[in-house]
């Protein structure tokens, strides 16, 4: 056996001339025809598998109902303008919530568009643009939340949405926040001085001159009674 990269070759002279006879073919030719022949054997016998396609499956761990529930519940109640309600309104809300994977730069909400549900950051980033021209008024990480007066009011989207990095993000169900606030209207007068103060922190890092007056949050107040027929 010989080392890897060393080839020896015993050249044995064609027929009809001796080893040492005079011929026209340089002795180098017979090198590299032997060479070649001894190279060609060796990889001729080696095998070569065909490309195999392997196909990796993730399996998900489906998280028990009751767990999610309480982890959901925990997540909704740190939200500001949805604590005027009872820990069984919280419950309601996450056992209907959603939860929805967005990757870089997907618009969540857009600008005039319809929409009755809001929105709770649980992981990641977004940012609040407004305008045809996308200008960024704000960013939104873990814990944040947006669309919460198209939940309370109806109203359409009042700016774009969108996530930066991927983010996941809990939607609160319309129908299922409809159904506790119509079951406890007292809740009412806390949601829309929650939401007033939201909105007057909104206008400041807008650059918009407004105040969170008395006349505002019953004004607000009123535009939800309406809104949810009490």
């Amino acid at each position: 056996m010989y080392p890897l990269g060393s080839v020896r070759a015993k050249i044995r002279a064609p027929h009809g001339m001796s080893a040492g006879s005079e011929s026209s073919v340089p002795p180098a030719a017979f090198t590299r025809a032997a060479t070649s022949s001894m190279l060609w054997s060796v990889v001729s016998r080696i095998e070569i598998p065909w490309p195999i396609q392997i196909q990796y499956e993730r399996q998900e761990i489906k998280e028990p109902v009751e767990a999610r529930v309480e982890r959901l519940t925990r997540i909704i109640a740190r939200v500001p303008v949805l604590q005027a309600l009872f820990l069984e309104g919280h419950r309601a809300l996450a056992a209907h919530a959603r939860e929805h994977v967005f990757g870089d730069g997907e618009t969540i909400v857009r600008e005039g568009q319809p929409g009755c549900s809001m929105f709770i950051v649980s992981r990641g980033t977004v940012a609040i643009t407004l305008g045809p021209a996308q200008h960024e008024v704000a960013r939104t990480g873990t814990g944040g939340y947006f669309g919460e007066m198209s939940l309370l009011t109806g109203d359409p989207r009042t700016a774009t949405v969108t996530a930066r990095g991927d983010c996941t993000v809990i939607e609160i169900d319309a129908d299922a926040f409809r159904e506790y606030v119509t079951s406890h209207p007292e809740v009412i007068d806390g949601l829309a001085a929650a939401a007033a103060e939201r909105r007057r922190e909104l206008d400041q890092s807008r650059a918009i001159a407004s105040a969170a007056s008395a006349d505002a949050r019953v004004s607000l107040a009123d535009r939800m009674r309406r809104f949810f027929g009490l």
